[in-house]
């Protein structure tokens, strides 16, 4: 995302300076360990420098990880993605990654998915106390029901352990009202997700903040309200979504709403 709009908007501010250099050539590489800016301590601190000298703080690593997936050769592959991503988070002093639920295979209880799904978030956030890493599962796939996330979090109560809430992920298939949703996953909301939609010709597609048909200012809202601390992170995918608008133009929209600046809505 941050690589698209560089390319336009470089020259107006740091922020996009360094996303570029950071994150310019590495845009279908999701592995970020993986990536040279972060394989090593010296390419870890360089990168460390750049994004200080732009005001840039790394607040999360956005792991693919499952943790649905039953035991065998591709758990550990995720766990082991999952734990790498713990590692550079502690290298870089970025106190969370996201890891996904995330789905509810045919022919298995949902009860078993949940504990499984639980129990992989339980090793991670062990795995990560000793690092001081947070894990947050992201509100994705399947697990989009507010009772089901609650049946994973409530009985984990790990203080290495929360959520990413995404309430778009969960409202365009639940329709559950976040006043509904919101009292329940407080406790465990550390980081958000902010985007909308519209339906267009029986399809999702992503639009400016406000403009679409979720009810994501009303959850901001609610988390205004209720003095979340934590960071709103807009999300804007024109590298899946190439009939998007350029991403400079959607991320200063976004900040003009979220400010509430005049006819923010509009």
């Amino acid at each position: 995302m941050a690589a698209h709009a560089a390319a336009n908007a470089r020259r107006r501010t740091p922020f996009f300076w360094v996303m570029e250099i950071l994150l310019g050539g590495l845009q279908r590489q999701m592995d970020l360990p993986k990536c040279p800016e972060f394989s090593n301590p010296s390419a870890i601190s360089e990168s460390l420098r750049k994004a200080k000298d732009a005001g840039v703080k790394i607040i999360n690593l956005g792991a693919s990880s499952n943790m649905h997936l039953p035991e065998g050769a591709e758990r550990d592959k995720s766990m082991d993605e999952a734990m790498r991503f713990i590692d550079l988070a502690a290298a870089l002093s970025c106190p969370f990654i996201r890891v996904f639920p995330n789905s509810f295979p045919k022919g298995e209880e949902k009860a078993a998915v949940i504990e499984r799904i639980r129990n992989g978030l339980a090793k991670l956030a062990d795995y990560a106390r000793e690092r001081k890493v947070t894990v947050l599962m992201e509100t994705h796939g399947d697990l989009v029901y507010v009772a089901d996330i609650v049946a994973v979090m409530q009985p984990l109560s790990h203080p290495n352990a929360g959520l990413v809430w995404d309430c778009v992920n969960m409202f365009s298939v639940t329709k559950e009202a976040p006043a509904m949703v919101f009292p329940k996953l407080k406790p465990y909301i550390r980081h958000t997700h902010i985007k909308d939609y519209r339906m267009e010709n029986g399809k999702m597609r992503y639009c400016f903040l406000g403009r679409g048909e979720s009810p994501i200012l009303a959850a901001v809202e609610l988390l205004r309200r209720d003095d979340y601390k934590g960071y709103y992170s807009f999300e804007w995918e024109k590298l899946w979504h190439q009939e998007l608008e350029e991403p400079d133009l959607a991320i200063a929209d976004y900040a003009r709403v979220m400010r509430g600046g005049p006819d923010a809505r509009n």
